[in-house]
């Protein structure tokens, strides 16, 4: 290889590496603006969003079949889950509590 094709290959190189690094670049900024990169959501079960709330689970696993709390469950019967910002709400909404024992 002569010293042209040499210097040829490593501009190539040198201009692609840039050119990678410019579109991560925006991609990643793309995604950020769009919140596809935000935090994941954070679950707790009953018994933590019991806990976090300061009430009884059964008081708890009774307002959400009520629809007063959001909940997800995979299916009917099953464990459900809560997102602590559903639980602020329910907090905010001054429904009746009972502390745990």
């Amino acid at each position: 290889m002569t010293s042209f094709e040499e210097a040829l290959a490593a501009a190539r190189a040198e201009l692609a590496e840039e050119v990678a690094a410019k579109v991560e670049e925006r991609v990643l900024r793309a995604l950020k603006s769009s919140g596809a990169l935000a935090p994941p959501r954070r679950w707790l079960s009953t018994r933590e969003a019991a806990e976090y709330l300061g009430i009884d689970e059964d008081t708890l696993g009774a307002a959400a079949r009520r629809g007063e709390v959001r909940s997800e469950q995979s299916s009917p019967g099953a464990k459900r889950y809560f997102e602590p910002e559903a639980l602020d709400e329910y907090r905010r909404g001054g429904a009746r509590m009972r502390p745990a024992a």
